[in-house]
């Protein structure tokens, strides 16, 4: 049986044979690259889940988050943390940079995949109950966008943040530039964002 998470989908439909709303999820269930588990009745836990690519994000993690979060919640869930796999050193490197490598040379994928992303990360903000993002090792790129779009942020001692997307020659377009500046303040943010640091 092939491994789910070596698996890249660039069709904006959910690998996934069904993609339940956490409404549905009364016990563990496992998306592509990432699982949604109740720690506690009114507590789920969504866990970045692709330890072998460093919690890269394939298209297809953005097509299950948006399913995942979409309304309605259960009743009895008061928070959502998101996480990362303690498998993996770190908490997101990103973009799958299949993913990219793929948008770069099908420019009509572009804007839909580009809309997909930030509509999945505008979930997290606009989501009824508090979303807390646990972070552990190095955040970067789209893994920063989906820390900026929760509402608390806690890390341990490992953790790092940059917006790496410019040391490829890409701009940060999935909400880091207009969440970051509230976060960190503007000069922070430009510097952040300008260099990848």
């Amino acid at each position: 049986r092939p491994d789910p998470h070596s698996t890249l989908s660039f069709d904006t439909r959910s690998q996934s044979t069904a993609t339940p709303g956490l409404r549905q999820m009364a016990k563990k269930f496992s998306f592509i690259s990432f699982e949604v588990h109740p720690l506690h009745p009114s507590l789920y836990v969504l866990e970045i889940s692709r330890p072998v690519k460093l919690n890269s994000l394939p298209l297809a993690f953005f097509t299950d988050l948006l399913a995942c979060l979409s309304p309605p919640l259960p009743l009895a869930c008061k928070a959502i943390i998101l996480s990362a796999s303690p498998l993996s050193p770190h908490f997101c490197a990103g973009l799958d940079l299949a993913l990219l490598r793929h948008l770069a040379t099908h420019p009509a994928a572009f804007t839909p995949a580009v809309s997909l992303m930030q509509s999945a990360i505008s979930a997290l903000e606009t989501s009824p109950v508090p979303v807390i993002a646990a972070v552990h090792g190095a955040c970067l790129g789209a893994g920063l966008d989906l820390v900026t779009a929760c509402d608390i942020r806690v890390s341990d001692a490992s953790a790092s943040f940059s917006a790496a997307e410019v040391t490829l020659g890409v701009v940060p377009d999935l909400g880091t530039l207009q969440r970051l500046p509230g976060l960190v303040g503007a000069g922070r943010a430009r510097e952040m964002c300008l260099t990848g640091r």
